[in-house]
Protein backbone atom coordinates (compact mmCIF):
# COMPACT_ATOMS: atom_id res chain seq x y z
CA UNK A 1 0.00 0.00 0.00
CA UNK A 2 3.01 2.28 1.06
CA UNK A 3 5.67 2.67 -1.28
CA UNK A 4 9.03 2.97 1.06
CA UNK A 5 10.82 6.80 0.90
CA UNK A 6 14.43 7.09 1.25
CA UNK A 7 16.69 10.12 1.59
CA UNK A 8 20.23 8.73 0.50
CA UNK A 9 22.94 11.27 1.71
CA UNK A 10 26.42 10.86 0.27
CA UNK A 11 29.70 12.79 1.48
CA UNK A 12 30.04 14.06 -2.14
CA UNK A 13 33.65 15.38 -1.37
CA UNK A 14 35.19 12.33 -0.65
CA UNK A 15 35.87 9.15 -3.10
CA UNK A 16 34.45 6.09 -1.69
CA UNK A 17 34.34 2.36 -2.57
CA UNK A 18 31.53 -0.31 -2.08
CA UNK A 19 33.42 -1.14 1.07
CA UNK A 20 33.30 2.05 2.71
CA UNK A 21 29.46 2.62 1.92
CA UNK A 22 27.83 1.19 4.57
CA UNK A 23 29.77 3.52 6.62
CA UNK A 24 29.23 6.62 4.30
CA UNK A 25 25.30 6.01 3.34
CA UNK A 26 22.55 7.03 5.76
CA UNK A 27 19.27 5.56 4.87
CA UNK A 28 16.62 7.39 6.70
CA UNK A 29 12.89 6.21 5.97
CA UNK A 30 11.00 9.63 5.46
CA UNK A 31 7.72 8.41 6.52
CA UNK A 32 8.91 7.95 9.99
CA UNK A 33 9.88 11.54 10.31
CA UNK A 34 9.69 15.19 9.21
CA UNK A 35 12.27 16.72 7.33
CA UNK A 36 11.74 20.52 8.58
CA UNK A 37 10.50 21.79 11.83
CA UNK A 38 7.22 22.63 10.07
CA UNK A 39 6.96 19.40 8.17
CA UNK A 40 5.29 20.63 5.25
CA UNK A 41 6.73 17.82 3.40
CA UNK A 42 5.24 15.11 5.46
CA UNK A 43 3.10 12.14 4.33
CA UNK A 44 3.73 9.66 7.08
CA UNK A 45 0.89 7.75 8.40
CA UNK A 46 0.73 9.37 11.87
CA UNK A 47 -2.78 9.76 12.76
CA UNK A 48 -3.33 10.30 16.41
CA UNK A 49 -2.70 13.63 18.33
CA UNK A 50 0.45 14.58 20.67
CA UNK A 51 -2.44 13.91 23.43
CA UNK A 52 -3.10 10.41 21.73
CA UNK A 53 -6.87 11.33 20.05
CA UNK A 54 -7.64 9.55 16.80
CA UNK A 55 -7.74 11.96 13.90
CA UNK A 56 -10.23 12.75 12.17
CA UNK A 57 -10.09 12.59 8.13
CA UNK A 58 -9.44 15.57 6.04
CA UNK A 59 -12.01 14.84 3.39
CA UNK A 60 -15.61 13.87 5.16
CA UNK A 61 -19.23 14.27 4.71
CA UNK A 62 -20.19 14.18 8.52
CA UNK A 63 -16.87 16.21 9.77
CA UNK A 64 -16.99 16.52 13.81
CA UNK A 65 -14.91 20.01 13.29
CA UNK A 66 -15.34 21.61 9.80
CA UNK A 67 -11.87 22.41 8.54
CA UNK A 68 -10.99 26.34 8.02
CA UNK A 69 -11.59 27.77 4.83
CA UNK A 70 -8.75 27.76 2.55
CA UNK A 71 -7.49 24.65 3.38
CA UNK A 72 -7.17 22.83 -0.66
CA UNK A 73 -6.14 19.61 -1.84
CA UNK A 74 -2.97 21.54 -3.16
CA UNK A 75 -1.58 22.24 0.61
CA UNK A 76 -1.05 18.78 1.27
CA UNK A 77 2.16 17.03 0.36
CA UNK A 78 -0.38 13.47 -0.32
CA UNK A 79 -1.63 15.63 -3.61
CA UNK A 80 -5.51 15.25 -2.41
CA UNK A 81 -7.53 15.50 1.30
CA UNK A 82 -8.46 12.54 0.66
CA UNK A 83 -5.02 10.93 -0.18
CA UNK A 84 -4.24 12.56 2.77
CA UNK A 85 -6.63 10.33 5.01
CA UNK A 86 -6.76 11.17 8.80
CA UNK A 87 -2.66 11.49 8.99
CA UNK A 88 -0.67 14.53 10.37
CA UNK A 89 -0.23 17.11 8.01
CA UNK A 90 0.62 21.04 8.11
CA UNK A 91 -1.87 21.85 5.23
CA UNK A 92 -1.58 25.70 6.90
CA UNK A 93 2.43 26.33 7.77
CA UNK A 94 1.76 26.37 11.40
CA UNK A 95 5.13 26.94 12.77
CA UNK A 96 4.73 23.67 15.16
CA UNK A 97 4.42 21.26 12.65
CA UNK A 98 2.24 18.61 11.37
CA UNK A 99 -1.86 18.74 13.20
CA UNK A 100 -5.32 17.24 12.61
CA UNK A 101 -8.52 17.88 13.58
CA UNK A 102 -9.38 15.28 16.86
CA UNK A 103 -11.92 12.71 16.80
CA UNK A 104 -12.68 14.34 19.90
CA UNK A 105 -15.89 16.89 20.00
CA UNK A 106 -14.32 18.96 23.02
CA UNK A 107 -10.93 19.25 21.02
CA UNK A 108 -11.13 20.79 17.96
CA UNK A 109 -7.02 20.30 16.22
CA UNK A 110 -4.11 19.39 17.95
CA UNK A 111 -0.34 18.96 16.76
CA UNK A 112 1.34 15.42 16.55
CA UNK A 113 4.17 13.61 17.59
CA UNK A 114 6.53 13.60 14.61
CA UNK A 115 10.16 13.00 15.40
CA UNK A 116 12.45 15.31 13.17
CA UNK A 117 14.87 13.26 10.72
CA UNK A 118 18.49 13.04 12.15
CA UNK A 119 21.28 12.23 9.64
CA UNK A 120 24.67 10.90 11.34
Amino acid sequence: MYSMIYLVVINLYSTITLSQCQDTINMTDLRKCKLTHKGLEYTGPVSKTAGGVRCQFWETTNPIHKPAEGIEDTNFPDGTKKAARNFCRNPTGQEDGPWCYSMDANLREDFCDVPLCIFT
